[in-house]
């Protein structure tokens, strides 16, 4: 530091000090904070920062206390983590460097539980609503327990905060709402019943979008899958489609779409899995985050020695 009395500079050298000549690198997560809550069947992106102060970060991998369940290259390392079963998690990132030398991070405790489910209804059982699964802008479907209940009127009436607006639905038929992942919506109904009109307004419902799963958990968990299996419906579809998957053995997948030029239009998963079911959907957009034009795709599934495609056709 040099300093006349009125101005002053400063500069420094940053001295390592080691029994050996290699120092390991250091990694740390990012996101999400330990002992973050997240729901079963939900996407959990774990994001790690690694550095090597006398060489390069070669490969981050993610393990679930000593199974592995991802890795990633370059940064900034990150792994979008599907199907963790309920219960606590003890995840660790290793950051090895070009010297092959590792180091782990510290314990990132997470705690998966059951999601509610997607469906629900007033006390007086005269409607089921059900919500898609969808992370944001979900559906919601009118489940009339009559034929004359929401015929011929059916409105839908949500928002997050307010006075919610009412919308003319149908019965039976799926009707979108917009709402980010995360958002609270409070809704209810006016509906046709026996020629007269009712309504939900003084008992309204409310869902946390993004929150539901339609899933039998026991089943999931208990059940093994005995054979390679790749499922896609709806097909045709617009604009979301169901992959629906089973692998007989712990090892790498990957699923891709592309286009009938065998181009990659959007990985939608690279990674570990265990031997188990396990479904993603496919929300039509390129790996940009845009919509893809109407036509003909391919969806391809690799785990571990086994192979398959798919034609999928996207409707507009």
């Amino acid at each position: 530091i040099v300093d006349d009395g009125v101005y002053s500079s400063s500069d420094f050298t940053f001295v390592i000090v080691s029994e050996t000549s290699n120092i390991a690198p250091t990694v740390s997560f990012d996101s999400p904070i330990t002992n973050s809550s997240f729901y079963y069947g939900g996407d959990i992106e774990l994001i790690a920062s690694a550095n090597d102060l006398d060489g390069d970060i070669m490969l981050v991998e993610f393990y679930d206390f000593e199974t592995k369940i991802g890795e990633d290259e370059t940064p900034p390392y990150s792994y979008v983590w599907l199907g963790a079963s309920i219960g606590s998690h003890e995840i660790q990132a290793k950051a090895t460097d070009n010297e092959s030398l590792s180091s782990y991070s510290s314990v990132l405790n997470l705690e998966i539980t059951e999601a509610p489910l997607c469906t629900g209804g007033p006390n007086n059982g005269d409607y089921t609503y059900q919500f898609s699964e969808d992370s944001e802008n979900p559906t919601i479907t009118f489940i009339p327990s009559a034929n004359h209940v929401g015929n011929p009127t059916c409105i839908l009436y949500y928002s997050s905060s307010g006075i919610p607006p009412g919308y003319n639905i149908s019965p039976n038929m799926p009707y979108q709402i917009y709402a980010d992942e995360g958002e609270t919506i409070h809704f209810y109904f006016t509906y046709s019943f026996n020629g007269l009109e009712k309504n939900t307004a003084a008992n309204p419902h409310s869902y946390v979008v993004g929150s539901c799963n339609t899933e039998i958990l026991s089943n999931q968990n208990e059940l093994l899958p005995d054979k390679f299996s790749f499922n896609i419906y709806p097909n045709p579809f617009n604009p979301i489609t169901n992959i629906d998957y089973s692998i007989v053995e712990e090892g790498k997948v990957d699923i891709i779409i592309h286009d009938l030029l065998g181009r990659t239009i959007k990985n939608l998963f690279s990674g570990y899995k265990k031997a188990g079911f396990w479904k993603m959907k496919w929300d039509s957009k390129n790996h940009l985050g845009n919509s893809v034009p109407a036509g003909v795709y391919l969806c391809s599934i690799k785990a571990n020695n086994m192979y398959k495609v798919k034609k999928i056709i996207l409707l507009k």
